[in-house]
């Protein structure tokens, strides 16, 4: 959760941190819930409202988009 909470500091998104591992961040008009899950702390959940989720998805979509264009183009001469 450190790590998740200095990119928000980068990007100037105000959180909470409950200090049992969850994070709930806060931008304009959203709320995001952020806790790590699971035996190891290994799984990141995002609890977020519908019309977040939409917001969140296509925001994915088009990061993925532009990074596979990038392996095809730039990223094949690494």
């Amino acid at each position: 959760m450190t790590r998740i909470g200095r990119a928000l500091d980068v990007l100037d998104i105000r959180f909470l941190n409950d200090g049992g591992g969850s994070l709930l961040a806060m931008w304009e008009r959203h709320a995001t819930l952020l806790t790590l899950e699971g035996p190891d702390d290994e799984i990141l959940v995002m609890r977020v409202h519908d019309e977040d989720l939409v917001e969140l998805i296509d925001c994915g979509a088009a990061v993925a988009t532009s990074f596979v264009d990038w392996l095809h183009e730039e990223g094949g001469l690494l």
